[in-house]
This record gives structure tokens, sequence and C-alpha cells, in this order.
């Protein structure tokens, strides 16, 4: 077959393509078809294994990791409060004089105030309106250690702070019933309380009966 035919055959099948894709279709009033958008364009390479992962930028998201137990902050609560028992007021300077006839031992004495807690502080300032008090006082403690508990008595007199008594626990020593009397009344006053290695304390500000019944 010589060159001309086939330019001939290649020229006549062009003709067919044309007529078929545009001439027809423009005759009968169908829409022209073209070639898919995109089908002449690069294509990105691919990635092996499949598609990639997503590499849009987002927030990183911490999760805490624990890198040990802490240590636990012991924190001391407000100081303790005393919520006095009402009694009637009484004059300033009052005292008390104990009768050989009449001990100590045998005086009713009734709770004024009570104050439970654990750690170290200071009471609220209250009135003591009777001549004769005592301030009694429990521990609860661990007997493998050591404990230290003391309490400073603090008496306002004519605006001037005073401590009057400290009363001090000594493990290995009983304690003298005499340290925790009060032979005069009338004033205002506080307590301030030191404690270490104490699990709980309750000390009792003690009046006798007879004022309050």
């Amino acid at each position: 077959m010589e060159n001309r035919d086939i330019i001939v055959i290649v020229a006549a099948v062009a003709i067919v393509l044309i007529m078929a894709v545009f001439v027809k279709p423009a005759l009968t009033g169908e829409p022209v078809t073209f070639l898919p958008e995109g089908m002449f364009e690069p294509k990105q390479p691919s990635q092996v294994g499949g598609e990639g992962p997503d590499t849009t930028l987002t927030q990183p998201i911490y999760t805490p990791v624990a890198t040990g137990v802490p240590a636990p902050v012991q924190t001391s609560p407000p100081p303790p409060t005393v919520p006095p028992t009402p009694i009637p007021t009484a004059p300033l300077g009052l005292t008390w004089q104990p009768d050989p006839d009449n001990p100590l031992q045998n005086i009713q004495m009734a709770i004024y105030a009570e104050i439970i807690g654990r750690y170290s502080g200071k009471t609220e300032e209250f009135v003591i309106p009777v001549p004769y008090w005592e301030v009694q006082y429990e521990l609860i403690y661990d007997t493998a250690k050591t404990p230290e508990f003391s309490m400073d008595v603090h008496e306002i007199k004519g605006g001037i702070h005073s401590t009057i008594k400290t009363i001090m626990f000594r493990p290995d020593k009983r304690p003298d019933p005499a340290e925790n009397r009060f032979y005069e009344g009338g004033y205002t006053y506080y307590i301030t309380i030191h404690a270490r290695d104490v699990t709980q304390y309750k000390i009792q500000i003690l009046v006798p009966e007879k004022y309050i019944a």
C-alpha cells in the first residue's frame, strides 16, 4: 500500500469522527460530548501501601502522665473555735478561795466549751464569767511516735495580752491536776495550741455546774 492510500484512509476516518462527534449532535439537537475533564491532567505519584496519612495540621492533645505519687501536703485547717455555753455575766476580777472542808474533787463540773482538732492553732476569744474554771484535755496518738502537745492560756485584761499558764503534755509523767485549775475569772481568754504527731486532741473548758444549772 502506497503512502497516498494511507493518507486517504486516515483522512476518511477523521472525517467520520468529526461527523459523529460534532455534526450529528448539532443537527439532531443532542448535547455535544466532550472528553472528561482532567483526563489529560498529570496524576499525582501514588504512595506505597495505599493512600498516605492525612497531613492536616491539628492542635496536639496532651495527656498528663503520672511521674510518681506526690507526697501529701499537710495544710492546717482554720483555728479551732470555742462555742461557750451562755452563762450570766458577772463582774470582773472574780476569785475563788478553795474551802479546805470542801475539796475541789467534790465540785461537780460541767462543760462550758469543747475544742476538738489535730493541728496547731489558736482558739477564738471567750469570756469566763465565773471565779473558778478548769482546762482538761485528752490525746489520741500513735504510740510508736513521740507526740508533742502544749497549751498556752492567755488572758486579756485592760487590753493587755498575757500568758497566765502553760499546760504541757509529758508522755513519761503523770499530769498534775493543779496545773489545769484557774482561780480567777471575769476576763477574756484564748488558748494557743501546739500539736505535733497527734491524731486528735479534745480540750474541755469546765466550770462549776452550779453556775449553769
